[in-house]
């Protein structure tokens, strides 16, 4: 017999549905589970192995083997049992099951049924004693405790907090000692937690487990449970199932700090002269490329030994041929060049450069140098593209040193611009590591700064692409009521929204309750009264089908007649209202609390009582028929149930009778309380007794229910039906506090979760896609339609779809969306004039732009000409120019230009696409810095299912170097993200596996270097292939010997990347510099990775809180050094 001890849970098993496309075993080999055991120490670890490798992507948990004895002996044949009854007489509170899953709902982590494994649960201050009971649906069979019990032991701990107001979960992240007390299978136990502590952000607990018979079958010594944020679970699950990372990314700039030399040093003599020799020796002779007529004499005076060429090649390789040459410094973009030229110029150059890095003649240090356009001052959007193609180049050519300089914008002389050029090329020596540099003017301080790919504060939106996008729903208290005893896609919301394959504005009925996106029959759906905003519309089907039947068809309520309205604030009373008085009749209400007496004043009604006391009811009516000279209520519309749930209502149905004349009718719409028909003809059989059921009749007869709705809208068109007082939440995501308003009984009217446009567009305004005619533009243009576009221009060469997406186009064609594709050559301006005439004479006025065109046209370096270089430009550069120029009578809303990571990472073989991209950002950077305009550039990666990389199949083969591709449904997330916060000039728009990626640099380069320690938390280890028996001995590792000030110093770095960047306190607790459960596990894994062969317990950061307690434990393990 055995224990296991010391075990420590680290990294969550991700498991796939089988029909998840992510498991296509080509893109995602299978992965099989390695318990591995050293039989020399008992140590175990279980971890997941990429099926055919022996590579381990992660370890799940650790721990040791201890053995007890041999069966039998006394010592482990020992039963236990649990006392029940006396647990049970201390713990007096009996906890609702349902509220044990509040915790997971609220951090967006709902069980589903199977998983909800805790039946009743009772409770004290410092015991829990809950019976827990898996599924039996055969998925447990085989396990000794299936998963669900052990997983509902741990559930059962939550009982300890304060559930509703729980903001994280805490998980296990430890136990001392499990040891089993018997065999056999059990999938019901009784779970008994004792409380060791209990603070903050952690909890200990001994835990029992025990058959129905009561006798124990397995216990959990010190079960330590810890806090862990819901976006760490997040971050924690993607990375064990090995998903790409699909934040939004950004460049960021960041200070070139501590690096730098100062060009002043070189008049100081002795050692500082001779490095500062060595630092401007790079420039004794360095050759210029495509200086202007004006930059020239100025870069000869400052430069004595400089040699000059235009940027031809037979000059160049002259120059290079000679020798001597110590930097080339291509500095054609700081004139007035065409932006060809200058580019073809570069091309050139680094052809060259090439070929002799090739030969291995020798190659100087490459600048290209361009001015105001990345960051800071943005001067221009010209010549940005050759930092697109350097990006290139250095993927294709790691042999030569490519870097890009970027001066001050602001600089406007050319004395200027070679003043500080000699500045910055002085004391860049040194950073050759940084490829990419941007520099402020030298004159007024100077400072540089470095690209550093980070990830950006705009958010994808989260959508489900479905049949209806909704604009407002209506949440009423049955609908709640009705969600605990059935599927939520069984309630029905009212809605108002588009119907997204025609792009009408529709309202109606929708299963679902809060959907964003869903489908709905169209039998229940209608035309949107166009004077009625979406929130109104949303208000009105169910009560008004309610109100005209029950009180139109039904009672036939006539001019002069009484009627009844019980609860007259709600949406049906209000509408029950209104119908009385456009037939003539006199209303009688009841209400509840005294704002709502006074807002059914406001609305004419003289006669109103309570809703809430019975006895008040009776006598306020007698009064007010007395007063009115009425012997009696024509028409009764009910809704008020004398069931205790419903706030205790007195039964109004019986008083309401009482007060019914002599063959009136009695219309009931209440559903549950309510009375059959044999009880009220027994009552009273003369009174015509009818139950309204809308919802039956949507189920049942919708063609009926569709005709309600019409009518509706004539009733709208005779003035005879005004919206409902509403109240209105805005965004799904003030779902819980709608709901909460609307438990309190607190509003008059309906409660509506209002879901405005993610991209506010407006139904009056035109919108062009460039490029409109692609796959992608298609997929793009639907979006827009869902989102609300009324009219929409589809640009492209031919005008025409091609042959593979014509269903797509078909499908915008049968919308109600005002739809044209023009054919029109965007990269040239006369053909964009033309358009913007033909647009005018038509009297659209575009409000927006999104700029998909694009051009491959693949080459690698070697092979580039200025011909691929304008094929590339002139849809995506030009066409954007063009565009703009020629549509932008007034400001647009808004400018989406999709631009590509090949402008970001390069990309081997695209070098002027890359180019143009790197371009196109470059405008987008100029138009809002420099011009204030709302344009915003999203660099995207691969698309999955449209696209070019889809047609090229290259999302394969690039997923195998961690790329991952963009799908459909989270490209118009990120759009719509970007375009809802314009926090950027550009966005990536990437999925990225940065562990993989990562993998194809010797060092990791410093614009990715915010993404370095992925690779570092994920670098595999081997594991080794199972011995006989399933154990195999293993050879201790050697323990490393590190001063206790490097100890310190690591750890402060692994804690620095761990919280998220800054400086930590070597004698602060950890846990108070941003770390939680799961990051104090990721600190340990990166840890014990630095340090092998050193005993680290499972519980490290909170055995030993701060960085010099960590360094001090380590220390004493690795003993005195040799």
């Amino acid at each position: 017999r055995f224990a296991l001890e010391n075990i420590g849970f680290q990294n969550p098993l991700v498991l796939r549905p089988s029909n998840d496309d992510k498991v296509n075993p080509e893109l995602n080999p299978g992965v099989d589970l390695y318990l591995q055991i050293q039989e020399n120490t008992g140590r175990w670890s279980m971890s997941s192995v990429e099926s055919g490798s022996s590579d381990i992507i992660n370890t799940h948990a650790e721990g040791s083997l201890s053995f007890l004895g041999p069966k039998g002996s006394s010592s482990a044949a020992e039963l236990r049992h649990l006392p029940l009854e006396e647990i049970r007489s201390r713990c007096p509170e009996e906890v609702e099951d349902s509220r044990m899953y509040v915790p997971f709902a609220n951090i967006g982590l709902p069980l589903q049924p199977r998983f909800r494994t805790v039946r009743s649960i009772k409770r004290s201050q410092d015991e829990i004693i809950a019976w827990v009971a898996a599924q039996e649906d055969g998925t447990n069979a085989g396990f000794i405790f299936g998963p669900a019990v052990i997983d509902g032991s741990f559930q059962a701990s939550c009982a300890f907090q304060n559930l509703e107001a729980l903001p994280s979960l805490r998980i296990p992240l430890s136990i001392d000692r499990v040891q089993l007390w018997g065999q056999g299978f059990s999938p019901k136990v009784w779970v008994h937690h004792s409380l060791l502590d209990n603070s903050e952000k952690q909890m200990e607990t001994n835990v029992q487990l025990a058959r129905d018979d009561l006798t124990v079958i397995l216990t959990m010594d010190r079960m330590r449970l810890r806090e862990v944020r819901p976006e760490h679970i997040a971050k924690m699950l993607a990375a064990s199932a090995g998903d790409a990372d699909e934040d939004l990314l950004e460049v960021e700039w960041a200070p070139l700090e501590g690096k730098l030399g100062k060009e002043e040093d070189k008049v100081v003599l002795g050692i500082v002269a001779v490095i500062m020799f060595r630092r401007v020796a790079h420039l004794a002779r360095p050759l210029f490329v495509g200086a202007s007529a004006a930059l020239e004499p100025v870069l000869m005076r400052e430069f004595a030994q400089a040699s000059f060429v235009r940027g031809d090649k037979e000059s160049l390789e002259e120059k290079l041929q000679q020798g001597g040459i110590t930097a080339v410094v291509h500095v054609a973009a700081l004139g007035e060049a065409n932006e060809m030229d200058v580019l073809h110029s570069a091309l050139v150059l680094a052809q060259i450069a090439a070929q002799r890095a090739a030969a291995k003649s020798g190659v100087p240090p490459i600048w290209w140098v361009t001015h105001g356009t990345q960051e800071g001052t943005i001067r221009s959007y010209m010549h940005s593209g050759l930092w697109g193609l350097a990006r290139t180049f250095r993927m294709e050519e790691r042999g030569v040193e490519l870097r890009c300089l970027d001066l001050d914008g602001s600089l406007a002389t050319c004395d200027d611009l070679v003043s500080d050029l000699k500045h910055w090329l002085t004391v860049l020596k040194g950073t050759e590591a940084e490829t990419e540099v941007v520099v402020t003017s030298a004159a007024s301080g100077g400072s540089a700064s470095v690209s550093r790919l980070s990830r950006s504060k705009a958010m994808p939106m989260k959508a489900t692409e479905l049949l209806m996008s909704s604009r407002g729903s209506l949440s009423n208290l049955r609908p709640i009521t009705q969600e605990s005893r059935r599927a939520p896609e069984a309630t029905e919301a009212e809605r108002a929204g588009f119907r997204l394959g025609r792009g009408d504005d529709v309202f109606g009925e929708s299963p679902g309750c809060l959907k964003v996106y869903n489908a709905g029959p169209g039998a229940l759906l209608t035309p949107k009264p166009t004077s009625w905003s979406f929130e109104e519309a949303c208000c009105m089907p169910v009560i008004f089908v309610t109100v005209e039947e029950a009180l139109g068809d039904l009672a036939q309520l006539k001019r002069g007649e009484r009627v009844l309205i019980h609860a007259a604030a709600g949406g049906v009373g209000l509408v029950a209202i209104q119908y009385a008085q456009f037939v003539g009749a006199e209303v009688y209400a009841t209400a509840g609390a005294d704002e709502k007496h006074q807002f059914l004043r406001s609305m004419g009604v003289k006669y109103i009582t309570s809703s809430r006391n019975g006895a008040k009811f009776e006598d306020d009516m007698k009064a007010f028929l007395a007063e009115a000279g009425d012997d009696g209520i024509d028409v009764v519309l009910n809704s008020l149930s004398p069931l205790p749930e419903y706030r205790g209502h007195d039964d109004y149905i019986p008083r309401s009778l009482a007060l019914l004349r002599k063959g009136g009718r009695f219309m009931e719409i209440g559903k549950r309380g309510i009375w059959s028909h044999e009880q009220m003809f027994e009552a009273r059989p003369d009174v015509m007794y009818e139950k309204i059921a809308a919802d039956t009749m949507m189920d049942k007869e919708p063609w009926r229910y569709n005709g309600y709705m019409k009518r509706l809208i004539s009733r709208v068109d005779e003035g005879g039906l005004k919206p409902i007082n509403m109240h209105v939440f805005d965004g799904m995501e003030t779902g819980v506090k709608a709901m909460q308003f609307l438990q309190r009984a607190q509003n008059i009217g309906k409660v509506v979760i209002s879901q405005a446009s993610t991209l506010a567009l407006k139904q009056e305004s035109h919108y062009v896609l460039s490029g409109g005619m692609g796959a992608l533009g298609m997929v793009t243009a639907q979006y827009l339609l869902e989102e609300g576009a009324k009219s929409m221009t589809l640009l492209s060469r031919s005008g025409r779809p091609s042959a593979d997406i014509t269903e797509l186009w078909k499908a915008l064609q049968d919308s109600s969306v005002e739809l044209q594709a023009s054919p029109c050559d965007i990269g040239v301006l006369d053909a964009v004039q033309s358009l913007a005439q033909k647009l005018r004479e038509e009297k659209k006025q575009t409000a927006g732009l999104i700029h998909l065109a694009a051009v491959l046209d693949d080459a690698t370096l070697p092979k580039l000409t200025r011909g691929h270089l304008e094929r590339s430009y002139g849809a995506k550069v030009w066409g954007a120019r063009h565009l703009r120029f020629c549509l932008q009578s007034r400001p647009w809303d808004f400018a989406l230009l999709f631009s590509s990571t090949s402008a970001l990472l390069g990309s081997p073989g695209q070098g002027n696409y890359s180019a143009a991209n790197a371009a196109l950002d470059g405008h987008a950077r100029y138009w809002k810095k420099s011009l204030q305009e709302p344009v915003v550039s999203v660099q995207w990666g691969p698309w999955k299912e449209v696209g070019m990389a889809a047609q090229k199949g290259t999302v394969e083969r690039l997923r195998a170097s961690g790329v991952g591709s963009l799908t459909n449904a989270f490209g118009m997330a990120a759009l719509a993200g970007c375009l809802q916060s314009l926090p950027s000039t550009t966005i990536v728009a990437q999925p990225m596996r940065w562990a993989v990626y990562l993998k194809q640099y010797p060092k990791v380069p410093p614009f990715l270097s915010r993404f370095a320690s992925e690779v570092k938390t994920a670098k595999p280890k081997k594991a080794a292939a199972p011995a006989f028996g399933g154990m195999r001995a293993a050879i201790p590792a050697a323990v490393p010997q590190v001063d206790k000030v490097s100890l310190r110093q690591m750890l402060q770095s692994i804690a620095s990347e761990v919280a998220g960047g800054g400086v930590v306190d070597q004698d602060a607790p950890l846990m108070d510099s941003g770390m939680d459960s799961l990051s104090a596990v990721e600190f340990r894994n990166r840890f014990t990775s630095k340090m092998p062969g050193v005993n680290l317990p499972n519980t490290l950061i909170f055995d030993y809180p701060t960085i010099s307690s960590i360094a001090d434990f380590t220390a004493s393990q690795m003993g005195p050094a040799p």
